[in-house]
């Protein structure tokens, strides 16, 4: 009667590097997948504050630096802030409580902290890298707005940025595309642009 043979050391640890080698290769691919799960929410909610801006534009001629005006409120569970206002006089919703509760002269959308309590809380603060500040014109025949969304999606700095606005932009200097459309979300800091830099950014090979 034979007696089953179990693994040799030597087995074992071939093993061992064989799963390490896999997982060291496999992980900048799912970390860029989780860092493009989470950009997903910065896109679809600033197309939606967009569509809110055009909609009171419609309804009322002047775009509005009130959410709660055009009626923009994403859902709990944010991990950016969304700004209509990018200097430090912002009012923002209150997301620190089960339920968020915004006030009718509230600009901004906090980050989630209820969700998220260690989210970087100075990301809504800092300048945007493409240059044009969250900000509303008002005027019924020259209005105009720009808005803006910034988090921490993996937990270092920098800042995941994006923007939005009512006109098309040149834009330089910065991980956007160098003509953004009105209406098009711009990846203004890119928090992901080690694993996967801009082709549109590159410089031309030799």
């Amino acid at each position: 009667m034979r007696v089953p043979k179990g693994f040799t050391m030597l087995e074992l640890m071939v093993s061992i590097s064989i799963v390490a080698l896999l997982c060291a290769v496999s992980a900048p691919g799912f970390s860029r997948l989780q860092g493009r799960a989470r950009q997903s929410e910065a896109k679809t909610n600033l197309r939606a504050l967009w569509a809110s801006e055009q909609g009171y534009f419609y309804a009322f001629g002047a775009y509005s630096a009130s959410v709660s005006k055009i009626g923009f409120e994403p859902l709990a569970g944010n991990r950016y802030q969304y700004n209509l206002n990018g200097t430090s006089s912002q009012n923002a919703d209150n997301r620190t409580g089960t339920t968020p509760t915004t006030t009718a002269g509230a600009d901004a959308i906090m980050i989630d902290l209820f969700k998220f309590p260690t989210a970087y809380r100075d990301a809504p603060l800092a300048p945007m890298k493409c240059g044009l500040a969250p900000a509303v014109k008002t005027g019924t025949v020259d209005g105009s707005f720009v808005a803006g969304a910034q988090g921490n999606i993996d937990e270092d700095r920098p800042v995941d940025q994006w923007s939005i606005a009512s006109f098309g932009r040149t834009t330089s200097g910065c991980d956007a595309p160098p003509h953004v459309p009105a209406g098009e979300p711009a990846n203004d800091q890119n928090d992901i642009n080690a694993i996967e830099p801009n082709p549109e950014r590159e410089p031309p090979e030799d």
